[in-house]
């Protein structure tokens, strides 16, 4: 009895210890993963120029994780990404899929715009701007601008931007429309040097200066010949309806603030060479206006480059040589007023006077009901002129002989 409890004993002893140790052992649990990879091959890029920049992924729900180059990144499978390439002033991009277990490999290209824009230098008016995109996803960007004579140029133009293989076009968005389309395609891994030929669409404007034969009437500080070409932005023709006066020259706008919103001018001079681009749609609209002197004229809107040539002309008043009964003559000195004959909004004639010149190419000036410019009128001395460009002008001249004041009305026709 005692052996058989005592087996009994041992194998309950050794049960619990079987018992004992199996609950000693961790329980191990296995999974595979699927995950995609995504590899950045940038070899092309060896010992080139190029322009920092950084790969980054952006998933379905919008969130944006940096890549590190040249290795595989494990990505979550069966999801859709964008990958960006992107510099400061640069961006390139693409959508993909990622399967499980796939290497999505992208190669990166290089690519460098080279061109010469001088074609594009004017002295007034506006220059377009170049714009690439490469692929319709990507972000458009301006490789060349300039405004008020400041330009802009990419920097695309001097070191190589890391780029995925694209469909890329460059173009004008301006209103400048003859500026053609460029196509081109980069192939991936490729190093590619665009070589820009921009013909050059500029017109030249050259204004003939008038001979002096007195002095300027102008009482100037610089006492010279005051010339701008105001350049009308084209948005000008869209304000309110009953502001429309762009039909009268630029000084006739009598709301300033709104002006200068869409005109702009630069002071330019006589016998040489000025570049510019003459506006290239069937518009009605005139684009730039000649001010002389605060006299004033359209210049000629053309759709095709040309040398305009405008010759202006002068208004010179000498003393008036009175003649006696005897036939001896003297001179006295005259006051006059000069008016420049214009057509109002409506094709009326109506007269506007030259006055003294503001260092800006506009003044405030208000329409009066009697065809006749309203403002503070100013005489001007005999024994002095003004350059002026082409039109038609009255000259009112006062004097006093010994019968007494007189006066002189004088038309002149200086087309």
């Amino acid at each position: 009895m005692k052996s058989i409890t005592k087996v009994l004993f041992s194998l309950v002893y050794l049960s619990l210890t079987i018992i004992s140790t199996l609950q000693a052992q961790p329980i191990e649990l296995v999974d595979n993963e699927n995950l995609g990879r995504i590899h950045i091959d940038t070899s092309a890029l060896t010992n080139l120029d190029i322009l920092d920049f950084q790969v980054r992924i952006e998933d379905v729900k919008g969130n944006v994780t940096i890549l590190e180059k040249d290795i595989d990144a494990r990505y979550l499978a069966n999801t859709d990404y964008k990958l960006l390439i992107t510099t400061s002033t640069y961006q390139s991009s693409i959508k993909f899929d990622l399967k499980p277990n796939e290497t999505k490999r992208f190669k990166l290209s290089a690519l460098k715009i080279n061109s010469d824009y001088s074609v594009f230098d004017i002295d007034f008016g506006q220059a377009p701007s170049l714009e690439l995109v490469c692929n319709e996803i990507s972000v458009a960007t301006r490789i060349y601008n300039q405004k008020d004579n400041v330009k802009v140029v990419h920097e695309i133009n001097s070191k190589y931007v890391p780029t995925l293989a694209a469909d890329c076009s460059i173009f004008s968005s301006e209103m400048i429309s003859r500026i053609q389309q460029i196509n081109f395609k980069i192939k991936e891994g490729e190093v590619l040097d665009v070589d820009l030929k921009i013909p050059d669409l500029r017109s030249t404007l050259v204004i003939n200066s008038a001979t002096k034969y007195l002095p300027d009437m102008f009482n100037l500080e610089r006492n010279n010949t005051h010339i701008y070409v105001v350049t009308r932005d084209p948005e000008f023709n869209n304000i309110d309806e009953s502001k429309k006066s762009y039909k009268y020259p630029f000084s006739l706008y009598n709301d300033v603030a709104k002006m200068e919103k869409f005109l702009s001018s630069s002071m330019v001079s006589t016998d040489k060479e000025l570049k510019y681009f003459s506006k290239m749609d069937n518009s009605d609209e005139h684009l730039f206006e000649l001010v002389v002197n605060n006299t004033w004229m359209r210049l000629p809107k053309h759709s095709n480059p040309q040398i305009v040539s405008i010759n202006l002309k002068r208004i010179d008043l000498n003393d008036i040589t009175v003649t006696q009964e005897d036939g001896t003559q003297y001179k006295v000195k005259a006051e006059y007023r000069l008016y420049h004959r214009l057509q109002d909004i409506n094709n009326l004639s109506v007269l506007m006077e030259v006055l003294p010149i503001s260092d800006i190419a506009w003044t405030n000036y208000i329409y009066a009901p009697n065809n006749v410019l309203a403002f503070t009128q100013e005489f001007y001395s005999s024994g002095s002129g003004v350059s002026v460009t082409p039109g038609v002008y009255k000259l009112k001249v006062n004097y006093i002989t010994k019968e007494g004041p007189k006066l002189q009305d004088i038309d002149l026709d200086l087309n």
